[in-house]
């Protein structure tokens, strides 16, 4: 590939034109305007109401007309005045306004479902909506209880239904050391990369959590007896969780009952800080331990949510999980060991407080969510990989499975600043010397140094098609991931190129 200059002179970047803008972009905000400027505005004795301190019961009505200046919104049943907040706002005012005056709920969901808002804008909080139409009754949770003792295996009907399908039976077996609790499906994928479960209440409850990346479903099973602090997993045609028996030497009448739950995705685990190295001048890899009481084994692009109170406020954000390295073949996750990239920022509240973690610290962690998964890639024999900075942390486990794994051809076009922000640069050449038939990599960087003698510039059309050169496009998938700016103008490009929306997976 050339070493031309990208864009070119009388490109569209170049020019200044802006890029399309998603839901998630973020604008500079002025200075004292940080999460934590907000957190002190919101921890003084400023007026952040307006309203008095009762809570208000607001209609439909009156919300629609705070929708400028007075600046109320609803989320989640909850109203608030984002009046003084909108400056604050990483999305800038513009994008906070689109909720302004509504129910901003389904926006909401959509854009930041894993902020904790109710703590976020506890100063702001006026009063509950009143709906204009009456909340459909939930269906009771359905609770069985197993009563056989000895080996045998029962399925128990009727467990998650959803739209009038059947998703698992579940039975048990035991010894007189263990109890075994077996998940069984005929509707919904099960592979020990999308169960969780974690042992509660000193030892006399279990949550279980199956999460893919079309729907969820989460148990709570009350245990009929004790069990120690310890899972161990075991996938054959069923999923088979083996508890250890805190009282050994007999036999239960059954496992205890099961039934529904609400949601996972607010289910909080604690974690410990093992190590962390630095991978860069500002980014860490650091590795974290879960209890023996926890089983979580995340998919390749999946997520987890860190959280942590500063200044009595709940902050929450995502990050993906890494692998330890990207030059071994072994090298993997196990269920109670997970690694993570997490660039500390000076003005960034939560990731200063993980980069300021020392080994043997604890901080609590929600189990994962999925977006990406591996079939999307199954029928493709080329991948082409585009990430800029951080944005490479999702794609590390794709690359690594499809590298170690696959016969597949992998190009890898990383867009950074400067050399000194690019992750595992000589894992990287190491991986492209051991795979030189079958791994590229172009490094692209906008601002560097005199003696650079890769390519320049950012994302252009140009420089994609010269990447895409190298493979048949029918037979190529492409992940992208980045800053906002970044991943929209890079989706934008390839779809003016006529690739297929269904070759192309953006982590956001």
């Amino acid at each position: 590939m050339s070493k031309e200059l990208f864009p070119a002179a009388n490109s569209a970047q170049r020019l200044g034109v802006p890029a399309p803008v998603l839901n998630t972009t973020k604008v500079p905000l002025q200075r004292g305007r940080s999460l934590m400027d907000w957190i002190r505005l919101s921890k003084s004795n400023v007026d952040l109401r307006g309203t008095g301190p009762r809570p208000l019961k607001i209609s439909m009505e009156e919300l629609a007309k705070h929708n400028s200046d007075d600046a109320w919104m609803a989320i989640r049943g909850y109203v608030f005045n984002v009046t003084r907040y909108m400056e604050y706002h990483p999305g800038g005012e513009s994008e906070l306004m689109r909720g302004v005056g509504k129910d901003a709920t389904s926006l909401f969901e959509e854009v930041h479902r894993w902020v904790n808002f109710e703590s976020m804008l506890k100063a702001c909080f006026i009063g509950t909506l009143i709906p204009d139409f009456t909340i459909p009754k939930q269906p009771k949770s359905t609770s069985s209880l197993l009563s056989v003792p000895g080996n045998n295996l029962l399925k128990l009907p009727g467990l998650g239904k959803i739209g009038g399908k059947q998703y698992f039976n579940v039975g048990f077996k035991q010894t007189e050391e263990e109890v075994i609790i077996l998940f069984q499906s005929d509707s919904l994928e099960t592979s020990v990369e999308n169960f969780v479960c974690n042992i509660s209440n000193d030892g006399l409850s279990m949550h279980v959590d199956f999460i893919s990346h079309k729907q969820s479903l989460s148990y709570f099973i009350k245990l009929h007896k004790q069990v120690k602090a310890s899972i161990s997993i075991v996938k054959r045609e069923v999923i088979e969780i083996a508890l250890k028996k805190a009282e050994p030497g007999s036999l239960w009448d059954g496992f205890g009952s099961c039934k529904h739950t609400q949601p996972f995705k607010n289910r909080l685990l604690s974690c410990t800080l093992i190590s962390k190295s630095n991978i860069t001048h500002d980014t860490l890899q650091l590795h974290f331990r879960l209890p023996e009481s926890c089983h979580m084994l995340t998919p390749m692009g999946a997520h987890v949510f860190f959280q942590a109170s500063i200044e009595d406020i709940l902050i929450r954000r995502p990050y993906t999980v890494a692998l330890p390295c990207i030059t071994e073949s072994t090298c993997a996750n196990d269920p109670n060991n997970f690694y993570t990239l997490i660039k500390v920022y000076e003005t960034g509240a939560l990731t200063k407080v993980i980069g300021n973690l020392s080994p043997g610290d604890e901080i609590s962690v929600a189990t994962f969510e999925i977006k990406f998964h591996i079939g999307l890639i199954s029928s493709f024999s080329n991948i082409l990989l585009l990430a800029a900075g951080t944005g490479f942390t999702p794609m590390v486990r794709v690359m690594h499975h499809c590298l170690f794994n696959t016969d597949k051809k992998v190009q890898l076009g990383f867009f950074n600043k400067k050399e000194l922000d690019i992750l595992w640069r000589n894992d990287l050449k190491t991986l492209k010397a051991r795979f030189y038939s079958r791994f590229t990599v172009d490094h692209v960087l906008s601002q560097p140094d005199q003696d650079w003698s890769g390519l320049k510039g950012r994302v252009s059309i140009p420089l994609l098609k010269e990447m895409l050169s190298n493979f048949q496009i029918d037979t190529t998938f492409v992940l992208v991931c980045g800053p906002t700016p970044f991943t929209t103008l890079t989706l934008k490009f390839l779809s003016d190129m006529k690739v297929k929306s269904s070759s192309v997976f953006a982590f956001t």
